[in-house]
C-alpha cells in the first residue's frame, strides 16, 4: 500500500517498479485500474477488477463475471457478493505465476460495501495475486493484523519524500545552475521533500528568472548565473 498525499509520486513509484520488473526479465502480468468516484457502486466495482483481471490467465474470472452481469442495478445484497467473491476467488486461485492487481486513487471509494468486499478479499486473496493500493489516505482495512501477519508492505509519506541528496540531484539536471549546498538547503527545508512541489518550482524558476533571483538573494549561484548567462546580466538583484 502506498498511501501519501497528492504530490509525492504514488504512482510513479509503483510504475518504475513495474518496470524494473520487466527489466529483470520478470513479466508479471498487471491489471491496473485508475478508479474515479462514480466507481462507488459495488457492482461497477467488482465488474471492472473481474474485467481487468482477466489479463491474469484465460478467462480468468470469467464465470464471476457472466454472475455479476446477470445481478439487477438493485443494491446487491452482502451474502450475494460474498458468494460472488468466492466464486472469483476460487478462479483466481488457479493462477500459474505471479500477478498483480493494482488500485490506483482508493481514496475516491467511500462506500463501505466496497471496503467490507475488499477486505474480505483481502483474507482470502491467492497466493499468487498481489494487491498494491494507491491513495492519499488510509483505506478502513485492517492494517495493523495485516501487519502483524508480515502480509502488509507501506510505503508512506516520509518514504516517498525527497531527501536533500534527491532535490540537489533533481535540481542539477533541471536548473541552468548549480545551487551550493546552503541553496539546497533552503528549499529543501521549504518544500520538505514535496516531489511535485519541487517540480513547479523548477519550471518556475526556469521560466521567471526574477523568481530565481529572488529566491536565491545574495546566493554565489546567483553571481554565477549572472556572469555565465549574459541575458541574466542585466537583471537587478
Amino acid at each position: 500500500m502506498l498511501s501519501a498525499p497528492a504530490g509525492f509520486g504514488k504512482t510513479t513509484v509503483v510504475s518504475q517498479w513495474i518496470n524494473e520488473q520487466y527489466q529483470r526479465q520478470q513479466h508479471p502480468p498487471v491489471a491496473w485500474i485508475a478508479l474515479d468516484p462514480g466507481d462507488n457502486g459495488p457492482v461497477r466495482f467488482w465488474r471492472y477488477v473481474m474485467m481487468a483481471c482477466q489479463v491474469f490467465q484465460n478467462d480468468g474470472g470469467s464465470c464471476a463475471l457472466t454472475l455479476l452481469g446477470s445481478v439487477p442495478r438493485s443494491p446487491l445484497a452482502s451474502s450475494s457478493l460474498e458468494q460472488l467473491l468466492r466464486t472469483f476467488l476460487n478462479e483466481l486461485a488457479s493462477l500459474p505465476h505471479r500477478s498483480i492487481l493494482i488500485l490506483e486513487d482508493y481514496h475516491v471509494i467511500t462506500s463501505p460495501e466496497i471496503h467490507a468486499s475488499l477486505v474480505f478479499v483481502l483474507e482470502h486473496l491467492p497466493v499468487m495475486l498481489h494487491l498494491i493500493v494507491i491513495t492519499r489516505v488510509d483505506p478502513p482495512f485492517p492494517l495493523p493484523r495485516l501487519r502483524a501477519r508480515g502480509e502488509l508492505c507501506e510505503l508512506r509519506t516520509d518514504d516517498l519524500r525527497f531527501s536533500e541528496e534527491d532535490t540537489a540531484s533533481f535540481l542539477q539536471h533541471f536548473l541552468p545552475i548549480e545551487l551550493s549546498c546552503e541553496d539546497i538547503r533552503h528549499l529543501d527545508c521549504r518544500l520538505e521533500g514535496w516531489v511535485t512541489g519541487l517540480r513547479l518550482m523548477s519550471l518556475a524558476l526556469q521560466r521567471r528568472v526574477w523568481l530565481l533571483l529572488r529566491f536565491f538573494k545574495g546566493s554565489p549561484a546567483v553571481s554565477t548565473l549572472r556572469k555565465t548567462h549574459p541575458p541574466w546580466r542585466g537583471l537587478k538583484q
